[in-house]
């Protein structure tokens, strides 16, 4: 009688735990699109596989919009700016703005949340928060290899001209495009910094400027033997905003 119940309750578990591993595999996405594209700029979902330093495997949601036509088209990565509400970030719209600008000439446009943001999840690895002595190489090399997951992602696209790409970045996505400008990058052929910087200070009143810009401004410096500047592969357009506190302070270190 014993050995049965025993039986029993060792199968009763094998299935609950069988059921639960079957319904964790059908809640994680597979790389790739999602569903079929919508609307006349074709908006659709994808997931970006992404392998971070320590050989782990990521999958950063996506949104791809499509210009009109059918022909192959050039492409551009918009990387997203850093902000504390992360968990809340959705991927950009194929209507607003700066997206529309670049679907009205001709250009597939790519929109991927970084690790830590939204349904990408996982963890927030290149943060926001700065304390003193903090170099800021290690964040933008993070936004950095990201954006590199989603450039070679759209490359490999069937409706990409793959040797085509523009990265843009905004605030933190900024810096992280300035990072990736010194990883080989044979898909991409020009870089927009827009407002590139990071490392806001928190204070009472909430978050400030800059924790320590003299060290920004030593990251991103040419002379240095460092990540941003020394080993930078084309020149880069930055952009700054005058009124702006999360940004490089000196516009010589900026634009090179």
């Amino acid at each position: 009688m014993n050995i049965a119940r025993v039986s029993l309750s060792v199968i009763a578990a094998t299935f609950v735990v069988t059921l639960a591993l079957t319904c964790l595999a059908e809640t994680q996405p597979a790389p790739g699109p999602v569903g079929s594209p919508e609307g006349a700029w074709q908006s659709q979902i994808h997931w970006i596989p992404m392998t971070d330093a320590a050989d782990n495997h990521h999958l950063l949601q996506a949104r791809i919009c499509r210009p009109l036509g059918d022909m192959p088209s050039r492409f551009v990565v918009i990387a997203h700016g850093t902000f504390p509400d992360n968990r809340d970030a959705v991927p950009g719209r194929c209507e607003a703005e700066t997206t529309r600008w670049f679907l009205d000439r001709s250009f597939v446009v790519v929109m991927a949340l970084r690790r830590g943001y939204g349904a990408t999840g996982g963890p927030w690895v290149e943060g926001i928060y700065h304390r003193p002595g903090d170099d800021y190489l290690r964040p933008g090399i993070e936004t950095a290899r990201d954006i590199a997951a989603t450039v070679d992602y759209a490359a490999a696209l069937p409706f990409v001209r793959p040797d085509t790409g523009v990265v843009v970045g905004q605030s933190g996505g900024g810096w992280g495009a300035i990072a990736y400008n010194s990883l080989p990058h044979p898909h991409v052929t020009a870089l927009i910094s827009m407002a590139g910087g990071r490392g806001q200070e928190v204070t009472k009143d909430g978050l400030s400027g800059v924790w320590r810009p003299d060290l920004l401004v030593e990251a991103a410096e040419p002379q240095q033997h460092q990540c941003c500047g020394s080993t930078a592969k084309m020149t880069d357009l930055s952009v700054r905003q005058s009124r702006r506190r999360f940004t490089m302070p000196s516009p010589k270190t900026a634009v090179r």
